[in-house]
Order: C-alpha cells, then sequence, then structure tokens
C-alpha cells in the first residue's frame, strides 16, 4: 500500500512538473504583466520580449487589386538546419499580434498594402518558410490596411435595395442615373464598376436605374438672367425652384435687388418637370465701410497728431521724458495699421523733464485736450483692500476652525471619561459628581487651613514682641 502511494504522489509530481515546463515555455509578453511586476519578470526571465517594429514603405508591386504578394528574401538568409541559425514561421494569413508573438526572437518589419483583408492581416512576409536566419535579423511583414472593398451585384434588383446592398458594411454610395428601359419602373438596369471590383471605401458607384419604356418627360430650362425672381419663378412653374441669394456691392451700376444674376441649370439644358432649378438673386446693397491706415505721429505735437486722427478715439498718456513737452514719444497701434473709425490709438506723450505724474485722457482727437489730471490708482487700491479681507476671512475661519476642534476634542474627551468612570462604578458615578465631591472637600479644608494660618501669625506676633524686650533690656 505505501508502494502504491509512492508511485501515485512520484506520478503526480511528475505531471506537474511537465504543466510547470510548458507554462515557462509559453511564458507571457512582458508588456502584458503589471508595471509593478514587469521589471521583476524580466530579470527572473518568467516573461519574454515582443519584437521589436520597424515600419517601413511596402514593397513596389504592381497595383491589379487582388494580385499575390511575392517579396524576395532578403539578406542573411541561410539554409534550414545551418548553425547559429533560427526557423523562420509561417505568418502569412495572420493577424499581426499572431505574427509578432511568433516573430519574438526576429525584427519585425512592417509595412501596409491596400487591400480587402481585414486590416492589420499579413498578405505576405520575407523571407518566406522555411528559411533560417540569425536571431534578431529583419522578418519583413506586408500588411493588409482594409481599405478596399469588393463591389457587390446589384443589378436587377430595386433602387432601395441597391442601396441597402452599398452601405451596409462596404460604405458605397449609390448615384442613379434615369434611364429608357423595358424593365420595372426603380430597377437597376446596370452597375460601373461591375461586381467584384476592388474599390476604397466611401468610393461611388453608378446605377442605371430604369424610368420605364417612355421614360421621364424631358422640358427645355428657359434663360431666366436678368428677370425679376418673380417672372422667373412663373416662367420657371414647372420646375422646383431653390433661391439664392448674393448681395451687392451698393454701385448704381450694379444689378437692382431681386434680379436673378445666375441660375443653374442654364440653358440650353433639358430636366424633367419637377427638377430642381437654383436661381442667385441679387440681394441688398453692403453697407460700405471705410478703412484708413493708422499714420505714424512718434515725434509730432499731440496737438498737431490729435487734428489727423480726427476719425479714431485717442487715448493720451504722459510720462516724464527729456523730449519736449507734448511730443509723442510712442503710438499704438503701430504706423500702417488699418483701422475702422472709432477705434482706439494709445499715444504716449511727453510730460517734459520736470512732468508731473502720467495721467491718462481718452476721447475724440477732435476735442481740446484737457489738463491733465492725476491718474487714478483707486481701482488698484480697492482690489488690494478686497485681497486684504479675504485673507483676513480665510485666517480667522481657520483660527475658528482650530477653537472649534478643540473645543470637540475636549468634549469628547470628557464623554469618555465619564463613560469610563459610569462603566467602573456600580453606583453610576460620573466625572462630575467626583469634580462636586472635589469641590466640597476642598470647601472642608478651607476653615481649617484658615485657623492653623491665624494661629501660625499669632504666634509669629509673639515672637516679635519678645525678641524687641529682650533687645531693649
Amino acid at each position: 500500500m505505501r508502494i502504491f502511494k509512492w508511485v501515485v504522489r512520484t506520478a503526480v509530481l511528475l505531471i506537474v512538473l511537465g504543466d510547470a515546463g510548458g507554462v515557462l515555455a509559453q511564458r507571457l509578453l512582458c508588456t502584458q504583466l503589471p508595471p509593478s511586476e514587469r521589471e521583476r519578470a524580466r530579470a527572473a526571465g518568467q516573461c519574454r520580449e515582443p519584437a521589436p517594429i520597424i515600419d517601413m514603405a511596402p514593397p513596389r508591386v504592381p497595383d491589379t487589386g487582388d494580385s499575390p504578394i511575392s517579396p524576395q528574401i532578403g539578406p542573411g538568409v541561410t539554409r534550414p538546419g545551418s548553425a547559429g541559425s533560427l526557423p523562420v514561421p509561417n505568418v502569412v494569413g495572420r493577424s499581426f499580434d499572431d505574427a509578432r508573438n511568433q516573430l519574438t526572437r526576429f525584427t519585425v518589419q512592417r509595412s501596409y498594402r491596400a487591400a480587402s483583408e481585414p486590416g492589420g492581416t499579413v498578405l505576405a512576409q520575407a523571407p518566406m518558410a522555411p528559411a533560417n536566419i540569425p536571431a534578431g535579423a529583419p522578418v519583413s511583414l506586408v500588411l493588409s490596411d482594409g481599405s478596399l472593398v469588393r463591389v457587390p451585384r446589384v443589378t436587377n434588383v430595386n433602387i432601395n435595395e441597391a442601396r441597402q446592398r452599398l452601405q451596409k458594411d462596404l460604405d458605397l454610395k449609390a448615384q442613379p442615373v434615369v434611364i429608357t428601359s423595358d424593365q420595372r419602373v426603380g430597377t437597376v438596369v446596370e452597375q460601373q464598376p461591375a461586381e467584384g471590383t476592388l474599390v476604397k471605401r466611401g468610393s461611388a458607384v453608378r446605377l442605371q436605374v430604369s424610368a420605364g419604356q417612355e421614360g421621364p418627360e424631358l422640358i427645355d430650362v428657359p434663360n431666366v438672367v436678368g428677370l425679376p425672381f418673380d417672372t422667373a419663378k412663373t416662367r420657371l412653374a414647372r420646375f422646383s425652384i431653390q433661391r439664392a441669394e448674393r448681395p451687392r456691392a451698393g454701385s448704381p451700376k450694379d444689378v437692382p435687388e431681386g434680379q436673378v444674376i445666375e441660375q443653374a441649370p442654364r440653358p440650353p439644358a433639358r430636366a424633367a418637370a419637377g427638377s430642381p432649378i437654383v436661381l442667385t438673386v441679387s440681394g441688398a446693397a453692403r453697407a460700405v465701410v471705410e478703412i484708413f491706415e493708422m499714420p505714424n505721429v512718434v515725434g509730432r505735437n499731440y496737438m498737431d497728431a490729435a487734428r489727423s486722427l480726427a476719425e479714431f478715439k485717442v487715448s493720451r498718456t504722459e510720462s516724464q521724458n527729456g523730449r519736449p513737452r507734448d511730443q509723442i514719444i510712442s503710438q499704438r497701434p503701430a504706423a500702417g495699421a488699418t483701422l475702422l473709425p472709432g477705434d482706439t490709438v494709445a499715444l504716449e506723450v511727453s510730460a517734459g523733464p520736470g512732468g508731473d505724474t502720467p495721467a491718462t485722457v481718452a476721447g475724440t482727437a477732435s476735442a481740446a485736450p484737457a489738463p491733465a489730471p492725476p491718474r487714478v490708482t483707486g481701482g488698484r487700491g480697492v482690489l488690494t483692500g478686497m485681497l486684504a479681507i479675504s485673507a483676513a476671512v480665510v485666517l480667522g475661519l481657520i483660527i475658528g476652525g482650530l477653537v472649534m476642534r478643540q473645543i470637540l476634542l475636549r468634549q469628547r474627551a470628557v464623554t469618555a471619561a465619564d463613560d469610563a468612570i459610569t462603566s467602573l462604578s456600580p453606583q453610576g458615578i460620573t466625572a462630575v459628581d467626583i469634580l462636586l465631591e472635589d469641590e466640597a472637600a476642598a470647601a472642608e479644608r478651607e476653615p481649617a487651613d484658615k485657623t492653623r494660618s491665624e494661629l501660625s501669625q499669632q504666634e509669629e506676633r509673639r515672637n516679635d514682641v519678645d525678641q524687641d524686650k529682650t533687645q531693649s533690656s
């Protein structure tokens, strides 16, 4: 029986060791582990590094849609079984993630090519298997970008169903063209590109749709350019009119307001009854806005510059300077800038070598400049006062919070002491009772202490009298 148990335990141990070896052989990628365990597992060899990726341009191949790709085998490829080389697995048809996991011992070079396979599918590889190359050697993979789709068959079906087939999972757009045909009305007679053609997603597919044997009635579109909109609308009564307006420039030579200046389609054109006709009508004249160029007034006298800036709102700022008084030191905006009437122009004027405190005057340049009042600094003072008040309020709230915290802590301590005393005393004595007893005992001791103090003072007086008698005798 003991031998049987020993054999069973040995077999179980061998099975566990075999599973552990399989697990170690299929180590996870280091990038799949949590960051906290990644470095430790990498140092202990419990995970494997992914293959490095190098993006490269796709190989030049004929753009024949679904033509196969056959990259050439690059240098460094050895025959199978050569010393110091590793076999290259076949990863064509696999996803890029699967291919990269199988090529962890090599350097992966990937490129993309327009194809109908799902994005990331390996279309070709170089070198192809079977081949042996050194560890770390490059393996080139051509991947599908998934941008191509195959045009489905939509002929001999209704136009509505054809739209759904093109739109669903393919993102293709239908461009129907009505033609005369003996097929049922709304049936797709012909499609272009043909069925199975590879096209980019979002491409348009031209569909010829049957309108019956007679087909739609085509009417000549009259020319209505230059007519009033109401008159043009009357002439185009059999069509659907869409109006668009274009503002006029305001010149007397321009067309009057409400006149048709363009139409689409234009004659000679034929369209079915009810087709849309777009008429562009002249709208109200735009307001003429005069734009001025900012002159250079630096170095000029303020009064002289104010006359040349009569269209603007002038802001004057004075500062002490070695230049003559009222001479302009700087301007904003700079010379050459475009301005509209009423825009603000800031001028810095010299107050002279001994000028007063800088001042600012805002007003129109046409008005005579007033004496420079002292610069107002009340806004800065108000802001400073508000900041000081806010800081005081915040400091008061912090101090009040600390005081309240101390009070709450003291109350909690008293409550805890009461609970502890109550739990230890069978009579339910509290801390308040103890304090009252202490006060009563102190009151009882106070008369005795007072009596002892008086007796002591009397004894000291007697001693003093005896000493005086002794000294006098």
